[in-house]
């Protein structure tokens, strides 16, 4: 039979808690970076004068079309 010790038995213990947890921590900090790398950026969200239809556009663009109803809208770029 296997003989060990209370210090092999609290440390073995600990490796099958910690690893668990760890990954998870991982996990989640690798899908956040991931997420991060999908923000807006230079664009901005817009709110078209017609519908009121929310659509995003570059930041310095002067005209923008609405997706949903085709207007055109001036845009204000003091952002």
């Amino acid at each position: 039979m296997f003989k060990a010790d209370m210090q092999t038995i609290l440390f073995i213990y600990l490796i099958i808690v910690l690893l668990p947890v760890l990954g998870i921590f991982l996990y989640f900090e690798i899908v956040k970076k991931a997420r991060k790398d999908k923000k807006v950026g230079e664009k901005h969200v817009f709110k078209c004068k017609i519908c009121a239809f929310s659509y995003i556009i570059g930041k310095n663009d002067e005209l923008s079309r609405c997706p949903r109803c085709g207007s055109w809208d001036e845009v204000d770029n003091n952002w």
